[in-house]
């Protein structure tokens, strides 16, 4: 494909043509000059995150590069709790607050910018892990031990050895339970439309015994966010917005809801890519914000230490999750470096490494596609290498 074009209205036409026919549009080109402030020093941002010059070429030559040949939409870099990149690009975009993400391929492309909310997708479960930490230590959720079908009384009887998923098994994606998130449409989509999540979910055969094996589940957040909003009294906007959006100056924010008015706990937050970096330096900072205890030190250090082996790989790192966080040991430059990161289709990434402070945030449009998976951690990977020289 030529680098540097950009899809005019008769590409965007056959994208639709091949779209409608169920095929796949390998028609569009990507923006490849990001707009970019990097190796410079431009002072201190709007939102007082400081910023400086990173002083390193090596580091300026990867961001110009990440945005080649895909659909990127930004890329920031936070060392030592100073951003040090922050690029933008322009591309094509399916936001799930217009038609739940069904894109549009005659829609223009989108210019990024430090302004513009952008879906982080499924990093809503890393930021509803935090809201159940806080409510926990109010006493207004059971604690992590708790068997989940004690929060779900109206639950009648389903498969046998439900009784045996606890709160944690929901936290860590090893409820056990049979789910699918692979093809359309799947398990996770019917979660916009059912009126009965909870039946949906628990209302199915065991394909492993409950904490033994990590299976990716949508579900397992909304359950969990289900217990949030009974336990609180209120919805996860009310409760975010009191708990953690408001005491980390987060002032411009959506949570898209469903069909039945519900928060789509599992996928629906709209943030700033330089809020999603305070959401790294929140992990970075064992849950301060300037000064101040948002998430419960002893949460924290929950998060922060891998619970399951997921069986999964993304270049040299393999993949372990807890709490509805990512982490793994980046093998690539060097001995191993611990890393933590929040995951959203399409894309959206926020990483965080603690032995280098360094959080390094990605936005784009590759919703549905794998290829960006293995693509951003490489990415990510030769940042790493980058800082650490």
């Amino acid at each position: 494909m030529k680098e540097g074009c950009r899809p005019n209205f008769a590409t965007r036409y056959l994208a639709g043509i091949a779209i409608l026919l169920g095929g796949s549009c390998l028609l569009f080109c990507r923006a490849t000059e990001p707009r970019v402030q990097v190796c410079e020093d431009y002072g201190l941002a709007a939102d007082n995150l400081p910023t400086a010059d990173s002083g390193n070429s090596n580091l300026c030559h990867l961001v110009r590069e990440a945005f080649l040949g895909t659909n990127l939409h930004s890329l920031l870099i936070e060392h030592h709790g100073r951003i040090v990149t922050e690029a933008y690009g322009s591309g094509a975009d399916s936001p799930i607050n217009e038609r739940y993400g069904i894109g549009n391929p005659f829609a223009a492309d989108v210019d990024f910018d430090a302004e513009t909310l952008h879906d982080i997708r499924s990093i809503s479960k890393s930021v509803v892990a935090f809201l159940y930490g806080v409510a926990l230590e109010e006493r207004l959720v059971p604690p992590i031990e708790a068997l989940a079908i004690d929060s779900f009384p109206e639950i009648g009887a389903f498969a046998p050895g439900i009784d045996r998923i606890r709160i944690k098994d929901l936290l860590d994606m090893t409820v056990g339970l049979e789910w699918d998130e692979g093809g359309l449409p799947n398990d996770e989509t019917s979660l916009f439309y059912k009126a009965d999540q909870i039946g949906y979910f628990f209302d199915r055969g065991f394909a492993a015994t409950p904490g033994t094996k990590f299976h990716y589940n949508s579900g397992a957040t909304a359950m969990l966010a289900t217990i949030l909003v009974r336990g609180t009294g209120r919805s996860l906007s009310a409760y975010g917005k009191e708990k953690l959006f408001d005491p980390m100056e987060i002032r411009r924010w959506e949570w898209v809801r469903d069909y039945h008015d519900r928060e789509l706990a599992f996928t629906g937050l709209r943030l700033l890519p330089r809020d999603m970096i305070k959401l790294g330096r929140l992990v970075q900072d064992n849950g301060r914000f300037k000064e101040k205890q948002i998430i419960p030190l002893q949460w924290m250090a929950m998060v922060k230490t891998p619970q399951i082996s997921t069986g999964y790989s993304l270049a040299s790192s393999n993949l372990t999750y807890g709490f509805q966080w990512w982490s793994g040991i980046q093998r690539r430059g060097g001995d191993g470096t611990f890393w933590l990161a929040g995951f959203g289709n399409g894309g959206q990434r926020i990483y965080i490494v603690p032995s280098l402070e360094l959080i390094v945030v990605f936005t784009a449009g590759e919703y549905g596609d794998h290829d960006i998976n293995e693509r951003e951690q490489r990415i990510f990977e030769s940042i790493v290498i980058a800082i650490s020289e």
